[in-house]
């Protein structure tokens, strides 16, 4: 694989594509299910950087920014910003499930604590990241199409415009649906 993405032989869309495919699919499985600490998030930027500089066979002894290695690749770090994404995504889909998980996620487990500093909870990232608070993140969620918006609007590839109008045609069809089989 190595050899592949380091080769001057393929164009840089090919082996960004090739990238994406293998390698940040495999990095990013399951990774909605796990807690970021600050050292993570920083581990994380950094395999994206490497990753890139990799790609473009830059040593980290020629000196070369991390911006403009990101300008030389026409990139944009994506890694955190989609794993932040898809874990707001996911909570809206447990809140809205209303079983066992929304117990977990809410911290009604039986037992006792270990001693020691607790560990941080799941959902006070997310809390952190969408700035609402526990109370308004399960109100918020459960209308899916203020939801979908927002977990959408995480993606900067697409214009608001556009997933405004992707959100309504799927309430639209969904509504059709239902009409159409109930008749």
């Amino acid at each position: 694989m190595k050899d592949f993405l380091t080769s001057k032989k393929l164009k840089l869309t090919t082996r960004k594509r090739t990238l994406k495919c293998y390698v940040q699919s495999t990095l990013l499985y399951a990774s909605e299910t796990g807690t970021i600490s600050g050292g993570m998030e920083d581990k994380i930027n950094a395999f994206e950087i490497l990753l890139h500089r990799r790609m473009l066979k830059v040593s980290y002894q020629d000196h070369m920014t991390n911006e403009a290695i990101l300008q030389r690749v026409k990139e944009s770090p994506k890694l955190l910003k989609e794993i932040k994404r898809r874990k707001v995504k996911y909570l809206g889909h447990v809140i809205r499930e209303n079983e066992m998980q929304t117990h977990f996620l809410e911290g009604m487990v039986e037992g006792v604590r270990k001693r020691g500093r607790p560990r941080m909870a799941w959902i006070e990232e997310i809390v952190a990241w969408t700035a609402k608070s526990k109370v308004e993140l399960p109100r918020a969620a459960q209308d899916i199409v203020k939801w979908r918006m927002m977990t959408m609007a995480e993606k900067a590839s697409m214009p608001l415009v556009l997933i405004i109008l992707l959100t309504i045609s799927k309430q639209f069809l969904c509504f059709l649906i239902n009409r159409l089989s109930t008749k």
